[in-house]
């Protein structure tokens, strides 16, 4: 199959700032023989792909289905000082919705619109909402692209000021199967944020993160609301830069999702930055129509 000019750039540029590793090359075929069929893969848990991105990745077989998404997630973090002079606790609610949009090639392309309100204990909550648009690009059976520009507004639920956000985003993520039912994901995101108040120009900040994540997902066997249940384990690496200078991120997740048309996940992680280490917990519930 002959790529296209953007595609064979889109290799390019990814082989040499992306990928981490290059997967083996395709072997080609003896003249004569035919391509082998597709083989049946159960579509990756949005559940274990919002709390692990990259850790959930399934090497790309076939058509990627047009689907909508609409759930609801809760989530409860407490953040303290490794000196115990520190604790702030939040509670999240969040409204997802998604949807998706499938080429024959495996290509895809997504909106997402999420909602969400924060409570907590020490200082005043806030609300944030923000419309990302997605593309899927398949570059080979593991390796997937997923390039994706996202516009937001956040801000205290007290009267205060707002703050808008915009924001740009490469994900490069490589599955490999390990065993039947075993695939060990590796993936690198680079993320480029402008954020100002709501009403004011010239007070723009851009934060620049990096985030390399390793992560192993087991196929259960076990049967949820007629789909798979998957455990996943992973390890997020994240560095940050910003008007404060670089810092860095360590986080540990571990999570169950699974299901059918109704499906369900929950994940615990514990985190570490500087000074301040960070435990939670999310859990979520949606329907796919």
């Amino acid at each position: 199959m002959r790529l296209s000019a953007f595609r064979r750039l889109s290799v390019l540029l990814a082989a040499a700032v992306l990928l981490p590793v290059a997967p083996a090359p395709a072997r080609a075929l003896t003249p004569g023989t035919e391509a082998p069929a597709p083989v049946a893969q159960p579509e990756a848990s949005p559940e274990t792909a919002e709390l692990a991105p990259l850790a959930s990745v399934r090497p790309y077989h076939g058509h990627v289905p047009r689907r909508r998404d609409l759930g609801l997630r809760g989530s409860w973090r407490a953040r303290a000082s490794l000196g115990g002079s520190e604790d702030n606790r939040t509670t999240a609610v969040e409204l997802p919705l998604s949807l998706t949009y499938g080429f024959g090639d495996g290509a895809e392309i997504s909106l997402d619109a999420p909602l969400r309100l924060r409570d907590r204990a020490q200082g005043v909550g806030g609300y944030s909402g923000d419309l990302r648009l997605a593309a899927g690009l398949p570059i080979t059976e593991q390796w997937t692209l997923r390039p994706s520009v996202r516009v937001g507004v956040s801000g205290p639920l007290a009267p205060g000021t707002g703050r808008r956000t915009v924001s740009g985003r490469v994900v490069s993520s490589v599955a490999w199967p390990v065993t039947p039912g075993l695939r060990l994901t590796l993936g690198t995101t680079g993320e480029a944020f402008d954020s100002a108040r709501l009403g004011k120009r010239g007070d723009g900040v851009v934060d620049f993160t990096l985030r390399n994540r390793l992560g192993l997902t087991l196929d259960t066997g076990v049967d949820v609301f007629g789909g798979d249940l998957d455990a996943t384990a992973a390890f997020t690496d994240m560095r940050r830069l910003d008007a404060g200078g670089l810092t860095r991120r360590d986080r540990i997740d571990l999570g169950l999702s699974g299901g059918g048309r109704l499906k369900l996940g929950a994940s615990a992680s514990l985190a570490r930055e500087a000074e301040t280490a960070e435990a939670g917990i999310r859990a979520r519930l949606f329907t796919r129509f």
